[in-house]
């Protein structure tokens, strides 16, 4: 008996990988071949020809860079330490941001408040 893979494209034919309805009440059902697409089987966003004629859509060619996948065979193994590190670094630049306009903004308020 053959295992089946855990990971990886669906083995089936309606290879269907997300689903929302947030747009304004329309249904999109997200493909891995086609993309984006309404209930009704339309487009939801055009998806370019060159694009079209490959093994993956534009939608999870970016879920892929978003989640790290897409640098696995660049750095191999390290692509998952390298997306922590990067969201580490990512958020310390947001918060020492957010102290330096707070001290800034302190700083410029005192200077307002002096004759």
């Amino acid at each position: 008996m053959s295992e089946i893979p855990s990971q990886g494209r669906p083995l089936f034919d309606n290879q269907i990988s997300g689903y929302s309805n947030d747009f304004g009440g329309k249904t999109i059902i997200f493909k891995y071949d086609s993309g984006a697409e309404t209930s009704s089987g339309a487009e939801f966003a055009a998806m370019p020809e060159a694009i079209r004629k490959g093994r993956i859509s534009l939608w999870h060619t970016c879920l892929e860079i978003h989640v790290g996948r897409a640098y696995r065979p660049f750095i191999g193994p390290f692509s998952d330490l390298f997306v922590f590190l990067l969201g580490l670094f990512t958020t310390f630049i947001l918060i020492s941001g957010f102290f330096v306009y707070n001290k800034r903004q302190r700083r410029a308020k005192a200077q307002k408040l002096e004759p």
